[in-house]
């Protein structure tokens, strides 16, 4: 029986070289609500990130090519400054000169895929602060609802409004850490901080104060995918709360 991960507005970067075994891991997410960009060699990957935003995780069959999956790994991090969950899937059949005791941050299971990399991807993502569910909102309209006086309209109006405009500066956020710009980064986060403040969002105004006023250059990395897997979880719940909106 299929795993479905339930997952809203995930995105599942997955390099994978073989086809049959692509189509294998597609096939067990087939029934899930999260968004697979599927890339059969790392350079395309790492063309990918470098204009995009960072993914939810990252699944690496660590035989992909050119650069390996450690390879790959290494080079998001040093190069492109992202931090990503990472999971590395083994090909038994394949011998493997990997030390793979080096790297203690890594998620590593053996092919092939089947609903043990379901139930990781599902951990990894939970940890991340990705998944929400129907009883645990982000968000809150009591603001909006006291300000227009319960009028669904405005109401509606200002979600379509604040999705919109931030996924656009989330959008100019990734590209502004992915060159290092910690200046642009701080006054985009000074810029959508009411934009959170709006539909009450204390994680996403305490995130976009942190990244204006108090974090390090060190620790943008971090804070900016924080506040991006927030934003996505938030519009995932607007979304299914409010049908109209589009981006």
């Amino acid at each position: 029986m299929k795993q479905n991960l339930g997952l809203k507005e995930t995105t599942i970067l997955f390099l994978e070289g073989k086809e049959d075994d692509k189509n294998q891991f597609l096939d067990l997410l087939n029934d899930s609500k999260c968004q697979v960009i599927c890339q059969s060699n790392s350079f395309n990957a790492i063309q990918w990130l470098k204009t995009n935003a960072t993914p939810t995780v990252l699944v690496i069959d660590e035989n992909i090519k050119p650069l390996n999956g450690i390879q790959t790994w290494e080079f998001i991090k040093s190069e492109l400054k992202l931090n990503i969950p990472i999971l590395i899937v083994k090909d038994l059949s394949i011998p493997s000169s990997q030390d793979y005791s080096r790297y203690q941050e890594l998620e590593i299971l053996d092919k092939p895929y089947d609903a043990r990399i379901i139930d990781k991807i599902n951990d990894m993502a939970a940890r991340q602060g990705i998944l929400g569910s129907a009883s645990n909102k982000t968000y809150s309209l009591d603001f909006l609802k006291e300000l227009s006086d319960n009028n669904p309209e405005f109401i509606s109006s200002s979600v379509s409004l604040f999705v919109t405009s931030v996924s656009e500066k989330m959008e100019e956020m990734q590209e502004a850490i992915s060159k290092n710009n910690y200046n642009s980064v701080s006054s985009i986060a000074h810029n959508i901080k009411p934009s959170f403040e709006m539909i009450e969002s204390e994680g996403g105004r305490d995130l976009c104060n942190n990244l204006a006023h108090e974090a390090k250059d060190d620790d943008m990395y971090n804070a900016v995918n924080k506040l991006n897997a927030l934003f996505l979880e938030i519009k995932a719940q607007l979304k299914t709360d409010f049908q109209n909106i589009k981006e």
